[in-house]
């Protein structure tokens, strides 16, 4: 349905002006903000396809359809004379994206570029895994779940960034995307009567994500 919207904005645009259709993908630099404890930048990578509808020399929209993988991961050392213990959990998040980004060219190479996104998530895991090492006697262990219950299925965002074109063709692009609504599914306000007349109004946790992209594209 989302896909189908952007595709009848993005034709019905490109009807009437100049479109130019393109690939990109490169590298994330993810965490998750919010309520989560000892959240650190995990690396993932995003890949996809753009239209660029020109409407004057200096202004363009950019409609853009993103696979992306997310998340974060913490990690926990603990050291001593002969004893060596290490953990890490890592949040793989991996998201169907649809950016629409409102560019201005300052430069004829260089443009600014700001919009909204509406993230759709595809799946969701949690991978687990700890290592001791107990005077040269080693153990390790390792588990994987699948978190995307618990998650939200879609997600609101906004994006800001910059684009430079070395040819007429190929680009290079930097980007933050900084999440606005809770990813969690137990976010938000709610209400719980305790039986005795009482009402309660509770906060749920918050967690949203946060994205830093640079890419390398293609504009046909």
């Amino acid at each position: 349905m989302v896909l189908g919207a952007i595709a009848v904005l993005t034709f019905s645009i490109a009807g009437a002006q100049t479109a130019r259709f393109g690939v990109k993908g490169g590298l994330n630099v993810s965490t998750l903000a919010g309520d989560v404890d000892d959240a650190s930048p995990k690396i993932g990578a995003h890949v996809g396809g753009l239209v660029e509808i020109k409407i004057t020399n200096k202004f363009a929209i950019q409609p853009e359809i993103l696979l992306s993988l997310q998340g974060t991961k913490s990690e926990y050392r603990e050291s001593a004379p002969g004893y060596d213990y290490t953990s890490e959990s890592k949040i793989n998040l991996t998201y169907l994206n649809f950016p629409v980004m409102a560019k201005f060219y300052v430069i004829p190479n260089l443009s600014l570029e700001a919009g909204p996104q509406l993230g759709v998530l595809v799946g969701a895991k949690n991978k687990y895994t700890e290592t001791e090492n107990d005077e040269g006697f080693v153990t390790t262990y390792s588990s994987t779940r699948d978190i995307k219950s618990g998650l939200k299925s879609v997600e609101a965002g906004v994006n800001f960034g910059a684009s430079y074109y070395f040819t007429t063709h190929m680009f290079v692009q930097a980007r933050f995307c900084i999440g606005i609504s809770s990813i969690d599914e137990n976010s938000g306000y709610y209400r719980v009567d305790n039986g005795n007349g009482n009402v309660y109004r509770y906060n749920g946790s918050s967690v949203t994500n946060n994205v830093f992209q640079a890419s390398f594209g293609y504009r046909f």
